[in-house]
């Protein structure tokens, strides 16, 4: 067969699942480009994805979820009469910690293997 590109496995087994929560969570919001965004990295990831794609999915992530005025983190999920919508925000938030989490974590190996030449 066709040669596969070598795949992080070690990837949390639902990060691919919470990203579509949070895609969903962004259509709410109003934002539809970046829900489409992670979208397509939640499909890629469950597809198999090379650890330097990772890295790159990892670093786009990272910068889709930096803090500051006008940001997705700045952003809150609202009921229709546009008052915050509790539960929907725990849920939120919690996604956006558990997508720095994963992003920093693959960052990290990324830059390692970079300056050392990929010793392991």
């Amino acid at each position: 067969g066709r040669m596969t590109p070598q795949v992080d496995r070690n990837l949390p087994e639902d990060i691919s699942t919470k990203m579509l929560s949070f895609a969903n969570h962004l259509y709410q919001i109003g934002l539809p480009e970046a829900a489409a965004a992670y979208e397509d990295f939640a499909r890629e990831l469950d597809e198999g994805v090379t650890r330097d794609r990772l890295g790159e999915i990892s670093a786009e992530v990272s910068m889709s979820l930096r803090a500051g005025p006008m940001s997705i983190s700045d952003r809150y999920v609202t009921n229709l009469d546009g008052s915050p919508d509790e539960s929907a925000n725990e849920s939120y938030f919690g996604l956006i910690q558990d997508l720095r989490k994963f992003a920093r974590s693959n960052l990290r190996g990324k830059g390692i293997s970079r300056f050392f030449g990929g010793f392991h």
